[in-house]
């Protein structure tokens, strides 16, 4: 037989009390995760793709270009809101994303620069483009020194690596692959660079590097027998 209870209003209201404490219990044990801190970071954009458009950029869809990237150019940092965001390229005057990041969380202060540029392409064909991005280290370099690094984006030389050396000094790095960026490296000012590269011969390269500077250079060609640099100062 089904038993039935009946409460007095006394007994319900304790029941309730009791029911409402545990509640009161239970969620003091169980709180809400902290939402995540944001702030301030920026990104500069890059168009790296011989031939293109002038191109329009867009952080998480919002256009933040008031003068469209031409080739060879970058534009100043923008800020944007940490976290959560999706960088995107189009022609001048168009909706539709040429080349676009996969969102990607970005931490508080941080400085990245997004790159359009070409995939591998052969003698005959141009790779497709795309935007990728890397991550400023905005250490100062050691007193006197500059601080530099290299990007090979040359997509016609994407099945090979070129070394780059101080002229009348030593060799500052063995290789840098396609669509890899090296480490920095601290340099004196004025020095200039000379690249070693199979089937390419390239004159010397004046960066102009001054003390305290930081620097990116990237590479490029029109073939597989040419590398032209690139300069972009970081500070």
């Amino acid at each position: 037989m089904k038993n039935s209870y009946f409460l007095s209003k006394r007994a319900g209201t304790a029941l309730l009390m009791s029911c409402l404490s545990v509640v009161v219990l239970l969620s003091s044990c169980v709180k809400e995760p902290k939402p995540e801190p944001t702030g301030e970071a920026s990104v500069r954009f890059v168009n790296a793709v011989q031939g293109s458009s002038a191109q329009d950029f867009y952080v998480n869809g919002v256009k933040k270009s008031t003068t469209a990237l031409t080739y060879g150019n970058y534009s100043g940092y923008t800020t944007i809101v940490s976290g959560n965001n999706q960088f995107i390229l189009a022609d001048e005057g168009s909706t539709n994303a040429g080349a676009a990041t996969d969102p990607v969380s970005v931490p508080i202060g941080s400085k990245l620069t997004v790159f359009y540029y070409r995939t591998a392409s052969t003698a005959t064909t141009p790779g497709p483009v795309a935007a990728g991005i890397i991550g400023a280290d905005a250490t100062a370099p050691e007193t006197g020194k500059a601080k530099v690094r290299f990007l090979h984006l040359n997509s016609y030389y994407n099945n090979q690596s070129f070394a780059v050396s101080a002229v009348g000094g030593a060799q500052i790095i063995a290789g840098v692959g396609f669509r890899a960026t090296s480490i920095y490296y601290q340099v004196a000012p004025g020095t200039k660079l000379s690249l070693t590269a199979t089937g390419i011969v390239t004159g010397e390269i004046d960066p102009g590097f001054v003390a305290g500077k930081i620097y990116t250079i990237w590479f490029d060609g029109s073939s597989a027998t040419e590398l032209n640099s690139h300069v972009i100062v970081e500070n």
